[in-house]
């Protein structure tokens, strides 16, 4: 079969043990594979409504994600986003339909660049516009909106559909702290996830003078 995209990612443990390769991206929960790079507050109750098959916090939503095909239907842009509205976090992901090939990007408030390769017919993406920066220095980069889901092609980005916001339940790192909303083991997690963004943006400003894309 002819490949039309080829994701990579490497995320930091959370929920589960890496030993388990369940717990490892990508997500397989077929008919979907996917990714995801942030992290997730209401996993659990995901879990227990849809039956994920790993403990990874990721695999929660990649089932949500799943179920909108459970009916053998195929996978649109819509029913990515009606999954995503049921996820509580910070997120980006990107998903894929392996019946049909077709791929879909996804992000509430964590970052997603793109660059249009127009003269070898390819469409890349990155979490941050940093490492994008590192293959390709003079290219001009897009970001995906937030709270949106669209379809990925070769040929650029197509059919967006809007999230429907839960802004009670959405952590943001760009001084927008809601962490006073959740329990005290997601309040915990938080903290622990936000210091590691911390650390990693003091790193990336003496790098690159720019802690505006890099931020997870």
């Amino acid at each position: 079969k002819r490949t039309t995209a080829m994701v990579g990612h490497t995320r930091y443990a959370t929920t589960g043990s890496p030993s388990i390769n369940a717990n490892n991206h990508p997500i397989w929960d077929a008919p979907i594979i996917g990714v995801h790079n942030g992290i997730l507050t209401n996993h659990k109750a995901l879990d227990a409504k849809y039956d994920s098959n790993a403990e990874v916090d990721s695999a929660a939503a990649i089932a949500a994600i799943r179920h909108q095909v459970e009916d053998g239907s195929s996978m649109t842009t819509k029913k990515v986003a009606d999954a995503c509205s049921e996820v509580s976090g910070v997120y980006t992901f990107v998903v894929a339909d392996v019946r049909t090939g077709k791929v879909w990007t996804a992000r509430n408030t964590n970052p997603l660049v793109f660059f249009d390769d127009a003269a070898h017919g390819l469409l890349w993406f990155a979490s941050t516009a940093p490492i994008m920066r590192e293959s390709f220095p003079k290219a001009t980069l897009t970001e995906q909106p937030e709270y949106s889901v669209m379809q990925l092609l070769p040929t650029g980005l197509r059919d967006a559909e809007a999230i429907a916001r839960k802004a009670t339940q959405t952590y943001r790192h760009d001084g927008y702290d809601q962490s006073e909303l959740f329990t005290s083991e997601q309040r915990d997690g938080y903290s622990v996830w936000k210091q590691r963004i911390a650390d990693w943006d003091e790193d990336c400003e003496e790098e690159y003078g720019d802690t505006r894309y890099v931020s997870h």
